[in-house]
């Protein structure tokens, strides 16, 4: 079904795959058994069941005994350290992990000096490779940033977001996760610790672009 390039091993990593191709083969199986086609997006009804063919194939693959088993996502507490680029602007942000996304969209925008008066999104992907989409609290499709907390975020450090706002102007920040460190009483709310470059203008106006 899939064409897997393997990485250089490392001590202390799991299996490592630097690339994968589909082929043929899974297109056609997979057109089989989903003929309305898979949906992207984090949805409430999204159920990974693996193993669930196994008796259809069985007979193919003999040896096949065991299924994978992944473990459910669970709450990880902590202060979050973002790094948020702009451009070739960037700010690093501490947030706790109990906070809702809305506190991050909004110290972000705090920290590039842009307004609250538009929608925005985040996304970013899950260990499955799906997109997921968290939305402004006023957008028709959940989930929504204010009943996700930053630590039911499925990254891990060195894991990256895009965060969309304005979606007449699309302005996209860049968001890498960089730390989970202990928690801290000192910070029971988002922190801007470290700005570097410009942030660039919001709006323009006609006398400016003369």
């Amino acid at each position: 079904m899939l064409s897997i390039q393997h990485g250089k091993p490392q001590e202390g990593k799991g299996w490592r795959i630097t690339s994968l191709q589909r082929l043929p083969f899974g297109d056609a199986l997979l057109q089989l058994l989903f003929p309305l086609g898979i949906r992207g997006e984090l949805q409430d009804d999204v159920n990974v069941s693996f193993g669930k063919l196994q008796s259809h194939f069985q007979p193919f693959f003999p040896e096949w005994k065991d299924n994978l088993i992944v473990p459910n996502q669970s709450f990880t507490d902590g202060i979050y350290i973002f790094k948020v680029s702009l451009f070739k602007a960037w700010r690093r942000i501490a947030i706790p992990a109990k906070k809702p996304l809305t506190w991050l969209a909004e110290i972000i925008l705090d920290a590039f000096d842009f307004d609250y008066d538009h929608l925005y999104e985040f996304n970013y992907k899950d260990h499955f490779g799906r997109i997921i989409k968290i939305g402004h609290a006023y957008m028709e499709t959940p989930p929504f940033a204010d009943q996700v907390q930053v630590g039911d975020l499925s990254l891990e450090p060195g894991g990256k977001m895009t965060y969309l706002y304005d979606f007449g102007d699309n302005w996209k920040f860049d968001v890498q996760l960089e730390a989970i460190n202990p928690s801290d009483n000192k910070i029971k709310k988002p922190k801007i610790l470290e700005v570097r470059g410009n942030a660039p203008q919001q709006y323009w106006s006609e006398d400016e672009d003369e």
